[in-house]
């Protein structure tokens, strides 16, 4: 099948925690990895996507893509408080972050920051 080369996907592939090290054909032996796709996001906005991660074990893991130049994110969850991103990759166009909010609960708003703290985007 031929895609678009635009067509961005944002994939999780599951490890055994006490392995959390794979490589190449070794994850075929944990199942298929489970995808989803990214949407380019309008003008002035910069959210190519979001995913609670499937898991057994942590309870409210998020992955949100953002475009460049997103430094840093921070949520606000329903039941109160807020939570900082704890790790991000950045890629050139995309930057993705990963939260655990501590619960399935999706955040109720979040921000992105650039790498001076200004306000890029809020968000629900």
């Amino acid at each position: 099948m031929q895609l678009d080369r635009n067509y961005r996907q944002m994939c999780v592939a599951r490890v055994p925690e006490d392995n959390p090290v794979i490589n190449g054909p070794k994850q075929a032996a944990y199942g298929d990895p489970e995808c989803m796709p990214l949407t380019v996001p309008k003008v002035g906005r910069y959210e190519w996507g979001r995913w609670q991660v499937p898991s057994t074990t942590s309870k409210g893991l998020w992955l949100y893509a953002m475009s460049q130049p997103a430094d840093s994110m921070m949520f606000l969850r329903r039941e109160g408080g807020y939570v900082n991103t704890q790790t991000k990759a950045a890629g050139k166009d995309i930057v993705l972050f990963v939260a655990y909010m501590g619960t399935t609960i999706p955040p109720k708003q979040f921000s992105v920051f650039d790498s001076d703290h200004k306000t890029l985007m809020n968000g629900e």
